[in-house]
């Protein structure tokens, strides 16, 4: 059975983390992550996670997304499925009119292109000062 939730950081953050490394990705630091986190369980176990991020225009952003490394590839579509049709759902009832996502992973750019989203900006570098 899968389960969607908002994600508790005082339970959830330690595996995040871990499954951000086990990737090779440098752990997102907890104040860029918005508390709109959700994650998708199936039979209680963790299999993906992504953040909800809300903005004051007419987009929202989805961000952050990450898999748990020893879920199977079916297991992971499903839960990927929910994430996002969820997330979608939630941007709608907020009323937004577009969700954003910024991502390199060649599967998700395919995931999220079967669900008919569109590539926007390409070779983009990111440029960020802390205040």
């Amino acid at each position: 059975m899968y389960s969607i939730r908002l994600i508790d950081r005082s339970k959830d953050m330690e595996y995040i983390v871990e499954w951000w490394k086990e990737h090779g990705w440098t752990p997102v630091h907890p104040y860029m992550l918005s508390e709109t986190g959700y994650i998708v369980e199936h039979d209680n176990q963790p299999i993906v996670a992504g953040w909800y991020i809300k903005t004051n225009g007419g987009g929202a952003l989805l961000e952050w997304i990450v898999k748990n490394p020893l879920a199977s590839k079916e297991v992971v579509s499903k839960s990927l499925d929910i994430l996002v049709e969820s997330v979608e759902s939630y941007a709608k009832e907020d009323g937004y009119l577009m969700l954003l996502t910024f991502i390199e992973h060649k599967g998700l750019k395919d995931f999220l292109t079967k669900r008919q989203y569109l590539e926007g900006d390409k070779a983009m570098d990111v440029y960020i000062k802390g205040l």
